[in-house]
């Protein structure tokens, strides 16, 4: 259960919608797929939620199959392979823009509906969008950008931008019925709900975009021009809701809740930037629609039907691999995607998605309950033993409990677990058999699921995030076979009983409620295993070592390289390996090397130095010196009546292991490092909860090397100014604020 976290090699790539789906880094498919897929074989995509995975694995050479009965995700899928040529999008838009609606093109009847002036030059001009308070009447302000004198920016409201607004409501109800007709007919029992979805579109929005569809419906174009069109459409769709918070938030868009202040955006402006943002991902992939299949060299087939509709598909292609990027309860997508089908593609198009019109609580036991089911449909046309890779776009307790559980129910055997706190999670499985319901007592589980936490505390030999135990404690259950009940909702719920640390489980400690809540508390043992290194050590360590064995080396390449060392649940956070890499690395434009000052010799010669220095101090001071270790020095000072003061000389932030192997020294206790070394050894005191009681408890301080120089040449220094003088130069953070935690 130890396979490391697959990292990628580059942030999740930009493309419309995106901000509904999981985001997940490019580049993260080659080592795995290359390990177990031969080239042109076929490899399943069983819920189409990321299309530019599937993208990246058919310019791997392989052949894809996108199965989703989401016809957004399917046509999203389709463009995003192939956007086109330019000129395909730019004679869409140009047939939409000179269509004519009473008696003008349509292009300035919509820019009407958006036009105020410029407050500077006083141009004539549309505005860009408008900014709202949620439940207001009006805007509060418009975002202009004037072609005439440049001026750019938020500027308040004027009575003209005011006077655009009343005209506008005598055609709302006709537009706001023909957006319900496209989903519900007058008698539809799922009317009232298709009603409620419809609150997040204000009047004007609704207005221009019902206005672009009616228009383009006219339009004859050719197929490769409609299709272009329709994306251009559906780029509208999205823009012309309430869920646009200002300023934009980075966080994915799980729910229909308006923000407290958002933006209307101007959708004629948003059909021209469209195209761009769809040819992002430009790439030429082969894609078909089943039956018809993409060439052998690779490409993606789009299966636009459900699961169990695939059956004859599946048994034909016998994948050899599955990638899941698995979906999570989104209301906000979900629900559009039935509005936008109905609006562009009729409500024929909606299909086995209509009925989730009519949930209101998107929980997660319904959710394992619908992942498990999905499980049980493709697990008996998929060949026996075939890997599957499941991944999660966060650490989310809820999110990897439910996958978990619907994979040992759906008829997966979990083989690994992977976690990388606050970013993702990745499961290795393999088709197998539904496992039976587990007869053991829920106190013989809860035991399981807590010798599975205290191991991996031991493991990791530092304190964990909530995420992290939670995670271990699956594992424990999900190895013991122990992760089915009845159904996926009822094993989610016991398993949810199962896992929890309130009240604090015996020979746990945890940080405080106040100091660290939810997701980031941690936790670590009363009693640790001394002779295990931390987990931030290992990491530095395995970091400096990936840098000493090839440089330069790309951040991807060093990300690896440490996931690789520090596999399962082990795998570091990438603001400990920053930190590390400022602290010990130099970045050209290859990558990152060691910095020529931290070279081996030249910090071996430190250390000499640093410990010559002690014992010449010491020794003026008239203290009785001794020292120990050549790899790592302890000088001690040692003064009349018991008194004595020990410094352990280390080139590395190492805090964990010096402060354990050096524990039973009697007296004043000092760390000596390099300046350079000051802010890793403070991120990992302010990370570590378990580290900064060990630290306070053995009373040990630090002490830089430039610091023990400037002793040296203190004439001044004498025993009774020496612990003021010891502590002129304290550690600070230099630079950048420090990482959030």
């Amino acid at each position: 259960m130890n396979a490391p976290y697959l990292p990628g090699e580059a942030p999740p790539p930009a493309f419309p919608l995106n901000r509904y789906l999981p985001s997940l880094p490019e580049g993260m498919l080659r080592g795995w797929l290359s390990e177990r897929v031969a080239a042109g074989g076929w490899v399943l995509f069983p819920f189409g939620e990321a299309p530019a995975l599937a993208l990246e694995a058919a310019r791997l050479g392989y052949r894809v199959l996108v199965a989703t009965s989401n016809p957004v995700l399917a046509f999203l899928q389709e463009i995003l392979a192939d956007p086109g040529e330019a000129s395909l999008w730019q004679s869409a838009l140009a047939h939409l823009a000179a269509s004519r609606i009473e008696d003008q093109r349509l292009e300035p009847y919509l820019r009407a509906m958006y036009a105020t002036t410029c407050p500077r030059c006083g141009a004539h001009i549309s505005a860009r969008a408008y900014l709202w308070h949620k439940g207001a009447s009006e805007p509060h302000a418009r975002l202009l950008t004037c072609p005439h004198c440049g001026e750019s920016g938020l500027h308040p409201l004027e009575e003209t931008d005011r006077a655009l607004l009343p005209p506008l409501q005598r055609s709302y109800a006709l537009h706001h019925a023909r957006a319900l007709q496209g989903v519900t007919p007058p008698g539809d029992a799922l009317r009232e709900q298709a009603e409620a979805a419809l609150k997040i579109y204000l009047h004007r929005p609704l207005i221009a975009l019902f206005t672009l569809i009616n228009q383009a419906q006219g339009l004859e174009l050719l197929p490769p021009q409609r299709k272009r069109l329709e994306a251009l459409l559906l780029s509208a769709c999205d823009r012309a809701n309430t869920l646009w918070p200002h300023p934009e938030a980075v966080k994915p868009l799980r729910t229909l809740a308006t923000p407290a202040i958002f933006t209307e955006w101007n959708l004629w402006e948003v059909l021209e930037e469209a195209p761009a943002a769809w040819a992002q991902t430009a790439s030429g992939v082969p894609v078909r629609t089943w039956p018809d299949l993409p060439p052998a060299g690779g490409g993606i087939c789009i299966f636009p039907g459900r699961l169990r509709e695939a059956a004859p598909a599946l048994e034909s292609l016998r994948p050899q691999a599955v990638i899941a990027p698995l979906p999570r309860p989104n209301a906000a997508f979900w629900k559009q995607a039935i509005l936008w089908s109905g609006w562009l593609w009729g409500r024929a198009s909606i299909g086995a998605w209509k009925p989730l019109l009519r949930r209101y609580r998107y929980t997660w036991e319904w959710h394992a309950e619908l992942l498990g089911e999905a499980w049980k449909t493709l697990s008996p046309h998929l060949p026996p033993d075939t890997p599957l890779l499941a991944l999660l776009d966060g650490d989310e307790a809820p999110f990897l409990r439910a996958a978990v559980v619907s994979l040992a129910n759906g008829g997966m055997t979990c083989e690994s677990l992977a976690l990388r706190p606050a970013e993702g999670a990745q499961i290795r499985a393999r088709t197998g058999e539904p496992q039976p319901p587990s007869s053991a007592a829920p106190g013989a589980l809860r035991s399981l699921a807590l010798e599975g936490i205290r191991a991996h505390l031991q493991e990791r030999g530092e304190s964990a995030p909530w995420s992290c135990l939670h995670a271990a404690g699956l594992r424990s259950l999900a190895q013991a076979g122990a992760l089915a009940f009845a159904a996926p909702g009822q094993t989610y719920r016991q398993v949810t009983g199962l896992l929890r640390l309130h009240p604090l489980p015996e020979g746990l400690r945890a940080a405080p409620a106040q100091a660290q809540s939810g997701q980031m508390r941690r936790y670590w043992l009363e009693a640790p295993p001394a002779e295990i290194l931390s987990l931030a050590d290992r990491a530095e360590m395995a970091a400096v070592r990936a840098l000493a064995q090839r440089a330069p080396l790309p951040f991807p390449a060093l990300d690896a390289a440490v996931c690789a060392a520090l596999p399962g649940l082990l795998t570091p956070e990438e603001d400990l390996l920053r930190m590390v890499l400022a602290s010990y690395a130099a970045e050209g434009e290859a990558g990152f090397a060691l910095r020529e000052d931290e070279a081996p010799a030249k910090r071996r010669a430190d250390l000499r130095e640093m410990a010559a220095t002690l014992k010449e101090v010491g020794s003026r001071l008239g203290a009785g010196v001794t020292s120990e270790g050549a790899v790592t020095p302890v000088v001690s000072w040692h003064f009349g009546e018991g008194a004595a003061i020990h410094f352990c000389v280390i080139a590395s932030a190492l805090a964990g292991k010096t402060t354990s192997q050096n524990a039973g020294l009697e007296g004043q206790r000092w760390i000596v490092l390099p300046g350079s070394r000051a802010n890793l050894l403070l991120y990992k005191l302010r990370r570590d909860p378990a580290l900064r009681e060990t630290v306070k408890r053995g009373g040990w301080q630090f002490i830089k090397f430039r610091h023990v120089r400037r002793l040296e040449a203190d004439a001044g220094l004498r025993r009774e100014n020496l612990d003021a003088r010891l502590r002129l130069d304290p550690l600070t953070y230099e630079g950048p604020q420090l990482p959030l935690l």
